[in-house]
């Protein structure tokens, strides 16, 4: 009875905002249901109050009640055709929960032309072009955004998010170096960049071997621990034969990380490059103790094939130098380890020891026959 006779004593206006104020304190407890039933009381003292629409709209979104959302934001619409609200409203329950792209974008192009520089419904319309596929509309749209605010570090790295989508990685390599010159601490801006100028270094060495290599040195920095980026680094120095370099890598790393890819990695520079088999097959065998430690084959075998191959290399001076019974001796030895390499080893691997297999034993039998002065 009190709250009738005060009622009765204020205006429709001031009595929609008090509902409207008992509503919202429902909402922001999530009482949703009770908030709606104050909403609609505010709504029947003021028709037009546009906040008590949007956040019952919200509420039916909370509820799980699409539809009645969108019949709210088509209300919104219908009272007020020269507001972006209703229009982003039906934007959103078209692209984000019914998926229907072509009706959000065209109701978020609406709301945009209303207010053109409303950074949620860019941000909203964005969204529905990347879930669509859409990338060349939002590449434009963030074009657009970048005329207006070029120095944008978030722009700048979510429009080249969308550049990568199409691979454009060019364009993306050269909105990279804008973003390294806007921030140049970001590792994700790092990460980027290693990624991107990989892929280009084919193309264009001159242009982009040197952003690849600036972004793998920051990101070895940061991660000294990290194998990819210190295999990457290695091949960067053995490709410009500065196997000092290489293995001062792989060295350091082995100082805080035993691991038998790396120990398998620095005795092939040492096999392969520099032809230091002593140096090579005690790698080598490091490489063979870990690996089975940790249970991979595949390092093993490589180890396996590369003991063979040192033997095979050591049998053949020996042939060559007509020491054919020591020869023999290590022809046995390589033999031996390309057997193991084969009971663990497989595809190009397990081909290339079979061959060797098979090689071995023809010139062991060479070198016999050559002791045995059968020949």
């Amino acid at each position: 009875m009190i709250m009738l006779i005060f009622l009765n004593q204020i205006s429709k206006a001031d009595t929609a905002k008090m509902w409207f104020s008992v509503a919202r304190d429902y909402f922001q407890k999530q009482q949703f249901e009770k908030a709606i039933e104050n909403y609609k009381r505010a709504l029947s003292y003021d028709e037009k109050f546009l906040p008590a629409y949007l956040d019952m709209a919200l509420s039916f979104v909370a509820l799980k009640q699409p539809d009645s959302a969108l019949k709210i934001y088509e209300k919104v619409v219908q009272l007020f055709p020269d507001r972006p609200e209703g229009y982003q409203g039906l934007g959103y329950i078209y692209g984000y929960i019914k998926n229907d792209y072509n009706l959000s974008i065209e109701n978020y192009k609406k709301a945009l032309s209303l207010d053109p520089n409303n950074e949620v419904i860019i941000k909203l319309l964005l969204g529905v072009y990347e879930k669509s596929g859409n990338y060349q509309d939002a590449e434009s749209l963030y074009n657009n955004l970048l005329s207006k605010y070029p120095d944008d570090v978030k722009i700048l790295k979510a429009y080249t998010q969308i550049l990568l989508k199409q691979n454009k990685l060019k364009e993306a390599s050269e909105n990279i170096e804008k973003l390294y010159s806007k921030d140049s601490t970001s590792k994700e801006i790092w990460e980027m960049g290693y990624v991107v100028n990989s892929k280009l270094i084919n193309e264009d060495i001159k242009t982009y071997k040197p952003r690849y290599l600036k972004y793998l040195e920051k990101l070895y920095k940061s991660e000294p621990n990290n194998a990819e980026y210190l295999n990457a680094l290695v091949d960067e120095a053995i490709n410009n034969r500065n196997y000092n370099k290489a293995i001062e890598y792989l060295e350091t790393y082995l100082k805080t990380n035993e691991n038998s890819s790396v120990y398998l990695k620095l005795g092939t520079i040492y096999f392969e490059y520099l032809k230091n088999y002593s140096k090579a097959e005690e790698l080598f065998n490091k490489a063979v103790s870990l690996g089975q430690k940790e249970g991979l084959n595949s390092v093993v075998a490589f180890a396996y094939a590369s003991l063979g191959d040192i033997y095979m290399d050591r049998a053949q001076g020996l042939f060559n130098n007509e020491k054919y019974n020591d020869a023999i001796r290590l022809y046995d030895v390589a033999i031996s380890y390309y057997n193991r390499a084969l009971d663990i080893s497989s595809g190009n691997l397990k081909k290339y020891v079979s061959e060797q297999v098979d090689r071995a034993k023809k010139l062991r039998q060479t070198a016999w026959r050559r002791a045995n002065n059968i020949e």
